[in-house]
């Protein structure tokens, strides 16, 4: 049975007892996976939700109250300046359970389990300490069996539910108390605001890539549009959703006419209003190379791309692999060869139909049962009613 995840009622009261909070000092208020499916879900299900996270104003969106956190230029100002708000708006809500979606907050929740006696979720959303490890450079065995320590193995067991994002990523882990895999699926409805498809000749980007991205990947893929771009000279790619230190480098090391010609370099939008690019284009582009952090992983972009009618091409990393057939639901590659890639573009973008049959295959894949209200919405309020009770 398919849950229902339309908003709240306006002035709807939730039991005695139920409100839940969800906290994040890393993602802002309009995350997909956390505004729009897990809190509008609880919300919709008649429990009082509340989301401390990084916003410009107090509202109420899909029946769930904001509380905002003033923005963090940069990650050391959020590690330092936002626990400490995150910490005062959560306790303020005197709320039956908490929700943390952040390793940061982990020393925070742990303290309110133990000594204000509250429930706590810890929402995994992907190998923390391999991303960490990435981050820092560092690739000694040590620091990745300290950070492993430290961010999983050692306070997963504190919690009374941890959500893991994939079925892969609950196999790296210790067995917490109590635990339920929650796939960031799309939800049906929101893809049904926009309507019928773009027409094909209407499209304005050729190729697009949405969500953040390091110089790495942004290097890797800019070969790929070079090479395309050598027999199709008139490709346009958006980047949507790339942090500003990218676009700096990206700007500081390739040819100013090259980037000027074929690629945009766009920073962060709203969910809706990626959506709305996304269903612009002509194909939706994902690359991930083959470490341990994303071969656990499944990027949420490929299942937005399928919803907007766009065809995908995509490394073929193996929980997606697990769910998609290839070529019949999206072109999934192997290897690490730009020029794959790049051919790949250019027969999909010279064969509209083909391109078109994808894109509409993609979509009723989602629509038929790849979604989050046919199948996740439902496993969280059990789990929630697991945790709580009825």
């Amino acid at each position: 049975m398919k849950a229902d995840t339309s908003p709240a009622p306006a002035g709807a009261e939730a039991p005695a007892g139920r409100t839940i909070c969800h906290v994040t000092t890393s993602h802002d208020a309009t995350d997909a996976r956390i505004l729009h499916k897990e809190c509008a879900t609880l919300a919709a299900a008649g429990y009082r939700v509340v989301l401390v996270a990084q916003h410009d104003r107090p509202e109420t969106r899909d029946g769930v109250r904001i509380e905002p956190l003033p923005p963090a230029r940069g990650r050391v100002q959020r590690l330092l300046g936002l626990q400490v708000p995150a910490a005062v708006g959560a306790l303020r809500q005197r709320a039956a359970l908490y929700h943390i979606h952040d390793p940061e907050l982990i020393p925070l929740a742990v303290l309110a389990r133990l000594l204000w006696r509250k429930r706590v979720v810890y929402d995994m959303h992907e190998l923390y300490s391999e991303d960490l490890v990435a981050r820092l450079g560092r690739t000694r065995p040590m620091a990745r069996a300290v950070l492993h320590l430290l961010l999983e193995r050692g306070p997963l067991r504190r919690f009374d539910l941890v959500v893991f994002a994939t079925e892969a990523l609950r196999r790296e882990m210790p067995e917490p108390r109590a635990a339920v895999t929650l796939l960031n699926l799309p939800t049906v409805h929101e893809g049904r605001r926009f309507g019928d498809p773009v027409p094909w000749a209407e499209r304005r980007h050729d190729v697009i890539h949405i969500g953040s991205i390091s110089p790495p990947r942004l290097s890797f893929m800019l070969e790929v549009a070079r090479r395309a771009a050598e027999s199709r000279p008139e490709l346009r790619w958006l980047f949507l959703g790339v942090p500003a230190s990218t676009v700096a480098w990206a700007q500081a090391n390739y040819d100013a006419g090259f980037l000027r010609r074929h690629i945009v370099l766009q920073g962060r939008v709203t969910y809706l209003e990626a959506l709305d690019e996304v269903r612009a284009s002509r194909i939706g582009f994902n690359y991930h190379p083959a470490l341990r952090r994303f071969l656990v992983a499944i990027p949420m972009k490929v299942f937005e791309y399928m919803q907007m009618d766009v065809p995908v091409i995509s490394t073929a990393l193996p929980e997606l692999a697990r769910l998609l057939r290839a070529d019949r639901d999206a072109v999934l590659l192997d290897g690490e060869d730009p020029e794959t890639y790049a051919r790949a573009i250019n027969e999909l973008l010279a064969d509209p139909a083909r391109a078109q049959a994808l894109g509409t295959a993609g979509r009723a894949r989602i629509e038929d049962g790849l979604n989050w209200e046919a199948t996740e919405a439902a496993k969280l309020l059990a789990a929630y009613e697991d945790v709580l009770g009825p």
